[in-house]
């Protein structure tokens, strides 16, 4: 029988169901960062109480086997502690940069039912969770399933013409206010796609609907875009983005991440499509491509791409147990063919679940920020 295959679901930071925030924190409106740069346009932040010692930030709740949270934080190193389904608490430092991106990345856990509560949290605020998942667990659940840009299946998405250029770690770090040391953004998975090039296309291949292009909005010179949207090869939709001189002078140095790009239209059926978009025409504005969600409606949606290094010290701790319940199932399996008596059962030791947003707005003038509508918030 063929393995249930893994796939990742993105969950704002409205969904309680998912994230439970103490009546401390605050929905974020004012501060460092914008708030329309947020997925959703809406983050929580750390408060007063929230600052306490041993006070409760947030728990996750989820079926699955792991999770990264994304965010903002303002200092380097950011610690606090962590407690996974009940256990004592334990420290976990992000030593990453501070500024947008991902702070918390939980080891593999054995799959089901988790929760995980961060406490002890000061100066940080919470965009949304990537959570991994088995894909009937996605069916059921009826969450949005996100796609990096760079997804290795190949065959997933495809990027054709010579102005497609890729950003790797060293060159994915965005301004978001260049006034503000600790307001640089991370893209999701640390990487983008981007060109400038009339003529270049991207072809995403997915099973679903409800499907949004994410990427990154440079609003710090005048400019313009023009792209072609089609779905299936017949349903066709041209967009214009403009960045105004008086856009310029207002929010200098801003580069908005979490830009819905597009999304396909809301009586799109449920089943296998494929959407292409095509570079019609640029001027000074690129079209970076950081991420898509949609949902998905069957299990033929491609293998999960694993949040790899989203925290340095996440994924060091990550590696080093996994070597250890490597060492640990050899030495069972070898015990149990020796001694033919019982069949033993390896417990992993620990050491140490929002809809997809239905009816998002992308304006011409990418500065109309009207709150991006949330079936969440209804």
């Amino acid at each position: 029988m063929a393995a249930d295959p893994q796939v990742l679901l993105i969950v704002d930071d409205t969904n309680t169901q998912y994230l439970q925030f103490s009546p401390d924190s605050s929905v974020s409106s004012t501060g460092p960062v914008p708030s329309f740069v947020f997925y959703g346009s809406t983050a929580h932040m750390t408060g007063p109480g929230t600052d306490a010692p041993n006070a409760t930030f947030v728990t996750i709740l989820f079926d699955g086997t792991s999770v990264s949270l994304f965010g903002n934080t303002t200092q380097q190193p950011e610690e606090f502690t962590v407690s996974i389904d009940g256990s004592e608490t334990f420290p976990y430092e992000y030593l990453g940069p501070a500024g947008y991106g991902p702070f918390f990345d939980m080891v593999p856990l054995a799959d089901g039912h988790h929760n995980i509560t961060l406490s002890n949290v000061v100066g940080t605020s919470i965009d949304f969770a990537v959570i991994t998942v088995n894909m009937s667990t996605s069916l059921v659940s009826q969450q949005p399933v996100i796609v990096d840009d760079s997804e290795p299946d190949s065959e997933t998405i495809t990027y054709t013409g010579t102005g497609w250029i890729t950003s790797g770690t060293t060159a994915s770090f965005f301004q978001i206010l260049d006034s503000l040391p600790s307001t640089s953004a991370i893209p999701y998975m640390e990487s983008t796609h981007q060109t400038n090039g009339v003529g270049d296309t991207l072809n995403f291949t997915f099973t679903g609907n409800q499907l949004a292009v994410y990427g990154i909005m440079d609003l710090t010179v005048p400019s313009s875009l023009d792209l072609r949207f089609t779905v299936d090869g017949s349903s066709q939709e041209d967009k214009s983005y403009v960045v105004m001189e008086s856009d310029v002078l207002e929010f200098q140095g801003l580069k908005r991440p979490n830009f819905p790009w597009y999304q396909t239209p809301s009586n799109l059926p449920a089943g296998q499509h494929m959407l292409g978009v095509e570079v019609l025409d640029c001027q000074n504005l690129t079209f970076v491509v950081d991420y898509f969600t949609f949902m998905p409606s069957s299990l033929s949606v491609g293998p999960a791409a694993g949040p790899g290094s989203l925290s340095r010290k996440g994924a060091i701790a990550g590696g080093v147990v996994g070597g250890v319940v490597f060492v640990i199932l050899v030495g069972l399996l070898f015990d149990c063919i020796r001694r033919r008596k019982r069949q033993l059962r390896t417990r992993f030791p620990y050491p140490f679940q929002g809809g997809i947003q239905s009816g998002i707005e992308i304006p011409l003038d990418p500065m109309h920020r009207e709150p991006i509508a949330n079936a969440n918030a209804a």
